[in-house]
C-alpha cells in the first residue's frame, strides 16, 4: 500500500489540532479552577514529546492522538469532579466513574456510558495520578469498568482440568480466594457485579444470592441467583469475614488492614488487586490461558449452553443479560458452529455422546465423597453443581407446591401423596435420579 506523504502529514497535524483545541478548552472551561488546569497542563507537557520541561516518572511520552484523549478525558473529569483534582479520594474518583456509567452526570445520556467509554476516562486518571502522586490518589485503586463483551476465542476457553486445577489453587491460598473463584465460576457473573455483593445479598443456606441493586452498573439485571458449587466456598468465607458486618462488602480483604491509608475491613477489593490475584492463581496452577474474571463468564456460557443445552432465556438470566440483548447470540455464535458439528460426528457414529458434567468436581465440596465425572449433584448429600439440575430441582418444588395450591383443605389423599413425595427428596440417591430425569427432557 503507496501512502501519500502529504496525506500522512495531514492526518498527524490533524491529531495535533486536535490535542491543541483541548488545552485551550481547558485554560478556557470556566468549571476548571486555575490549579486544576496548572496540574492538567504540566501533565500533558510530562508526555508530549515535543516539550522537554517535564518528563513522566516512567519516562515515556504518548502520540498526539493519545495526548488529544489525555487532554479531553482529565478535563471533562476536571469539570464533573466534585470536590476538584487536588482535593479527590480515590473514591470521589471511582464514584464519578460510576455516574458516567449510571447517566448520573449532566450531559451524560439516561441510560449512561458504556464501559468502554469509561475506561477511556479511568486510563487517562490513573496516569495523571502516577504523575502527581503528591495528590494522595492511590492510582492502582481506580477501578476499570469492565470490558465489554466481546467475541469468544475457543482457544482460550479453559478445559475441566483447567477449572479444577484453579479451584484447588485457590483453596489453598485460603477461603477469601476460594470464594471469588468459585463465585466467577459457578455464577458467570461479571467481576462489577461479584465485587458489589455484601454479606447480606449472598444466603448459602438458602443456595441463593441477590445482585447488588444499589451499587454499580448491572446493565437491567436483578432479582436472585443460584449459587450451585458456590455454595460451600461462600459459607466457608462469611464464616471468616473480617467484619461480619452484613452491609459490608463480601469479596474483601483476608485480614483486618485498617493500619492502611484509606483502607479499612469490609471495603470492597479494587478490581485491579482482583486482576492480579487471579493471574497468581493461573501461574500458580499452570493454567497457560487468560485467567481473568471475562474467561470465568465465557467458560459458564459455554458449559451452560454447550455441555447442559440449556435455552438462551435461562442463561440470559443466570448472567444477568436484558430477555431481549442480542449480545450473548453474537458473543458465542461459535457455540451454535460446534454443536452442529458434534451433533452430526454423533449421528454418524464417530463419537460417543459427551455426558460428562464440565462443573461438577472429582470430589464433593460438601460431604468430601468422590464424584462420578456425569453426576450434576452429590448423591450422598445432595449438593448440586450443575446449572441444569439446579432449574429442574426448582421445577420439582414448584410443581409439589403446585399440587398443594389446587388441592383443597379436605382433599387428604392429594396432601399425603406430596409429604410422601417431599420426604423422598430429602433422600440424596432419589433426587439425584430424580434430577437427571428431568434433565433429559
Amino acid at each position: 500500500m503507496i501512502v501519500n506523504p502529504r496525506s500522512a502529514t495531514t492526518m498527524a497535524k490533524s491529531m495535533r489540532e486536535r490535542y491543541e483545541t483541548g488545552r485551550e478548552r481547558i485554560k478556557n472551561d470556566p468549571d476548571v479552577s486555575d490549579t486544576e488546569e496548572k496540574l492538567i497542563l504540566e501533565f500533558l507537557h510530562a508526555n508530549d514529546s515535543r516539550r522537554d520541561t517535564h518528563q513522566m516518572p516512567d519516562g515515556k511520552v504518548k502520540s498526539d492522538g493519545t495526548l488529544a484523549r489525555y487532554a479531553r478525558g482529565v478535563g471533562r473529569v476536571a469539570r464533573d469532579l466534585e470536590p476538584d483534582l487536588t482535593e479527590a479520594t480515590t473514591y470521589d474518583i471511582n464514584s464519578l466513574m460510576d455516574d458516567y456509567l449510571n447517566g448520573n452526570v449532566e450531559g451524560i445520556k439516561d441510560e449512561g456510558l458504556a464501559n468502554s467509554s469509561v475506561r477511556n476516562f479511568q486510563g487517562p486518571m490513573r496516569r495523571f495520578y502516577l504523575y502527581h502522586d503528591d495528590l494522595g490518589v492511590d492510582r492502582e485503586e481506580i477501578h476499570f469498568a469492565d470490558q465489554d463483551e466481546s467475541p469468544v476465542d475457543e482457544r482460550d476457553m479453559f478445559s475441566k482440568e483447567d477449572v479444577q486445577a484453579l479451584r484447588e489453587e485457590a483453596k489453598r491460598r485460603g477461603s477469601r480466594d476460594a470464594c471469588l473463584v468459585d463465585l466467577l465460576l459457578y455464577t458467570g457473573q461479571r467481576r462489577s457485579a461479584i465485587l458489589n455483593l455484601r454479606l447480606k445479598d449472598v444466603k448459602p443456606e438458602e443456595d441463593i444470592f441477590h445482585l447488588n441493586e444499589d451499587d454499580g452498573d448491572l446493565k437491567g439485571a436483578n432479582g436472585k441467583r443460584p449459587l450451585l458449587g458456590a455454595n460451600e466456598a461462600v459459607r466457608d468465607w462469611k464464616r471468616q469475614h473480617p467484619t461480619q458486618d452484613s452491609a459490608d462488602y463480601l469479596i474483601t480483604h483476608k485480614h483486618d488492614q485498617s493500619n492502611r491509608d484509606g483502607v479499612r475491613p469490609g471495603d470492597k477489593l479494587a478490581p485491579s488487586t482482583v486482576y492480579r490475584q487471579l493471574k497468581r492463581i493461573g501461574k500458580a496452577a499452570g493454567v497457560d490461558k487468560p485467567v481473568n474474571a471475562h474467561n470465568f463468564r465465557h467458560y459458564f456460557v459455554t458449559v451452560c449452553k454447550r455441555d447442559y443445552g440449556m435455552d438462551n432465556d435461562t442463561i440470559k438470566h443466570l448472567i444477568g443479560h436484558e430477555p431481549d440483548s442480542k449480545v450473548m447470540e453474537r458473543t458465542y455464535a461459535h457455540l451454535t458452529d460446534e454443536d452442529h458439528i458434534e451433533a452430526a460426528e454423533v449421528a454418524q457414529g464417530l463419537r460417543d455422546p459427551d455426558e460428562e458434567s464440565p462443573l461438577t468436581p472429582p470430589v464433593c465440596d460438601r460431604c468430601g465423597e468422590p464424584l462420578e465425572s456425569d453426576w450434576k449433584s452429590c448423591p450422598y448429600c445432595g449438593f448440586v453443581y450443575a446449572p441444569d439440575a439446579q432449574e429442574a430441582q426448582e421445577q420439582v418444588n414448584d410443581d409439589v407446591n403446585k399440587e398443594y395450591r389446587q388441592s383443597g383443605p379436605e382433599n387428604t389423599e392429594t396432601h399425603e401423596t406430596v409429604d410422601a413425595i417431599e420426604r423422598a427428596l430429602d433422600d440424596p440417591e432419589v433426587k439425584q435420579a430424580l434430577l437427571e430425569r428431568l434433565s433429559e427432557e
